[in-house]
C-alpha cells in the first residue's frame, strides 16, 4: 500500500509526460556536484575520526525532487524512482518524524544509511553492504525495506554511536586547540627572548657568564636580562618557573645552544633585509675601512 503522497508520485510515473526542462550535460554535472554530503564522496573510503565528525555535522543528503536534474528523481528500468516522502517515518499517532539517517546520493541514484557508513561493523555482510557500501535502489519495495533496516541491530548500534559522538566533546579539536595555545605561548616567549638578543648584540655585550647556574649570583647577561624581564612579562615569568621546576624535561629556549640559534635567526633576518633592499634599489654604495701594513699594502679585513 502507498500513502497518498506516494500514490500521487506513482501515478505521475506511469504514463504522464514530464514538463521538466532539458539541461545540457554540463548543467547536469553542476547540479549533481553541488551536494557536499553526497554519500558517493566517502563510501568505500577509510575515514579518520575527524572526517567522520565533519560528515556527521553535515548530516544526511536529502534533496527534494525540485532540487535535482529534470526536477524529478531518476527512474530505474521498471519505471520506479525514489520518493521524497521516504525521508519521513510516520508514527502510530500520525506524527511525521524525519529519518536523519537516510541519505540519498544524487550521483548514484541510491540511498545509504549514514550511521552504518560511519560506524557500521561487519560491512561485508550482504544485507549491510547495500546500506553502507553498495547503496539501495529497490524502489518497488522502498518504503518497507527502509522501515525494516532502521529496526536492525546493526543500524541501531551505529545510530547510538553517532548520537554519542555528537553529544560528547570531540577529542581531536580539543587536542588541536591545546596545541595552538601552546604554539602561541611559545611564539610570545621566543619574541621576548629575541628582543634580549638584539639588545645585547647592538651594545656588543657578552651573552654568557662564567657560571650560569640558577643558584649563581651572576648568571650571565642573557639569563640575568631574562630574570629582569620576568617582573614585566607574565608569560615569561610562568615559563621561567616551569623551567626551574622541570629542568631538562621541558624546552627552555634559554640554554646556550638556544641562544646561538636565536643569534643565527636574527643574523639571517638581517641578511635577508639587506639583500631585499639591495635588489629593490637602483644604486647602492659600500663603505669599508682599510689599513696599510708595513709594506704599505692596503689591507681590508
Amino acid at each position: 500500500d502507498l500513502c497518498p503522497a506516494e500514490e500521487e508520485t506513482e501515478n505521475t510515473v506511469t504514463g504522464v509526460q514530464s514538463n521538466a526542462v532539458d539541461l545540457c550535460p554540463a548543467e547536469e554535472d553542476n547540479i549533481l556536484c553541488k551536494w557536499e554530503n553526497d554519500p558517493c564522496l566517502f563510501i568505500n573510503k577509510h575515514l579518520s575520526p575527524e572526517e567522520k565528525r565533519l560528515i556527521s555535522e553535515l548530516g544526511p543528503c536529502q534533496p527534494l525532487a525540485n532540487d535535482l536534474f529534470g526536477y524529478q528523481f531518476p527512474k530505474n528500468t521498471n519505471g520506479r524512482h525514489f520518493n521524497e516522502q521516504w525521508y519521513f517515518r510516520v508514527l502510530p499517532d500520525g506524527k511525521r518524524v524525519i529519518r536523519d539517517w537516510l541519505s540519498y546520493s544524487p550521483k548514484l541514484n541510491k540511498v545509504f544509511c549514514l550511521p552504518c557508513i560511519l560506524f557500521g561493523s561487519d560491512k561485508n555482510i550482504s544485507s549491510k553492504m547495500s546500506w553502507a557500501i553498495n547503496g539501495y535502489d529497490g524502489w518497488q519495495n522502498g518504503r518497507n525495506n527502509i522501515s525494516a533496516h532502521e529496526l536492525t541491530a546493526s543500524h541501531i548500534n551505529s545510530s547510538v554511536i553517532l548520537k554519542i559522538q555528537k553529544t560528547t566533546l570531540p577529542i581531536l579539536p580539543s587536542l588541536e586547540y591545546g596545541r595552538k595555545m601552546k604554539v602561541t605561548t611559545n611564539q610570545k616567549i621566543v619574541s621576548e627572548l629575541i628582543d634580549i638578543v638584539i639588545f645585547l648584540a647592538q651594545h656588543n655585550i657578552a651573552f654568557r657568564g662564567h657560571k650560569e647556574n640558577w643558584s649563581s649570583n651572576i648568571k650571565g647577561n642573557f639569563k640575568d636580562l631574562v630574570i629582569l624581564m620576568v617582573s614585566q612579562s607574565p608569560i615569561l615569568s610562568s615559563h621561567l618557573s616551569l623551567v626551574k621546576s622541570k629542568g631538562k624535561k621541558t624546552t627552555s629556549f634559554i640554554t646556550w645552544e638556544r641562544q646561538n640559534q636565536l643569534i643565527d635567526c636574527v643574523s639571517q633576518s638581517i641578511k635577508c633585509t639587506i639583500n631585499k633592499e639591495i635588489f629593490e634599489a637602483s644604486f647602492f654604495s659600500i663603505s669599508i675601512d682599510s689599513t696599510f701594513d708595513a709594506s704599505r699594502t692596503e689591507q681590508i679585513s
